[in-house]
């Protein structure tokens, strides 16, 4: 192990730079709580299903799934989306709530 570090010197050093520099850019502290959760709002806001409100914040956003349910006679228009895929949890309060509590 020890000829290994030896052999392999520099390019460790390069990598530990690297990595230094690279958590050093990143993070900043304190942490701002407050643009987290703003930005979280707003991504819960953009992933809205159904008939949106007239001050939606995300202008490309438009009203989507309002026939949910539609033939099956049940009514299904509300709710959010998740990560793109398409699938619509019916109890948005309680989802938002706990996907922000774990995030």
């Amino acid at each position: 192990m020890l000829a290994f570090l030896r052999r392999h010197r520099p390019a460790l050093l390069l990598l530990l730079l690297f990595a230094l520099a690279t958590v050093s850019r990143s993070q900043s502290w304190p942490p701002d709580y407050g643009e987290a959760l703003a930005k979280s709002l707003l991504y819960f806001e953009s992933q809205r299903s159904g008939r949106l409100p007239h001050n939606q914040r995300v202008a490309w956003r438009g009203h989507s799934g309002l026939t949910d349910g539609l033939e099956q006679g049940v009514d299904l228009v509300g709710g959010y989306y998740d990560a793109g895929d398409n699938v619509k949890f019916g109890l948005p309060m309680a989802f938002t709530i706990t996907m922000l509590s774990w995030g």
